[in-house]
């Protein structure tokens, strides 16, 4: 089947969220999956007792304006984790 008619999800998991960290998982799965981009992107959920998902959602955005991931958004989020995304970032995910 043709790449281009395929959409690859796949989700950044929780032990991974911060900057470094949500790259470094990025990186893994990019490679497991001997791809050169990835169609979405998700935060598998917000761990909101860690506080890094923000951190997280703006690590998403780099890759998408690097041309790495086409579309980003959440999983598992609440109405007001979303909020704080959209508010801190200026950018709503595509998808919850």
């Amino acid at each position: 089947m043709p790449r281009e008619e395929i959409v690859v999800t796949t989700k950044v998991p929780g032990r991974f969220h911060g900057r470094a960290e949500a790259r470094e998982s990025f990186e893994a799965l990019r490679a497991a999956l001997g791809l050169d981009a990835i169609d979405l992107l998700l935060i598998q959920w917000p761990l909101p007792r860690l506080g890094k998902y923000v951190d997280t959602w703006r690590t998403l955005i780099d890759l998408q304006e690097e041309g790495l991931v086409r579309s980003i958004g959440v999983s598992n989020f609440t109405p007001d984790h979303i909020r704080r995304l959209q508010d801190e970032t200026g950018l709503a995910p595509a998808v919850n």
